[in-house]
């Protein structure tokens, strides 16, 4: 859907929250990544490191 938003979120869920405040939600849901998830997160972040 061209109206939703996925994305990883490391920190303290109130911060995100307070951010959010005053944008028009109509569905918000937190979950915890799937193991796949932190997976893939890891080796992307560690092969953009990796160019030069």
């Amino acid at each position: 859907n061209e109206n939703s938003l996925h994305f990883l979120f490391k920190g303290d869920i109130n911060r995100m929250v307070e951010r959010l405040q005053g944008q028009y939600l109509l569905n918000l849901l937190v979950e915890e990544p799937s193991l796949e998830e932190i997976f893939m997160h890891y080796y992307q972040k560690e092969e953009k490191e990796a160019q030069p």
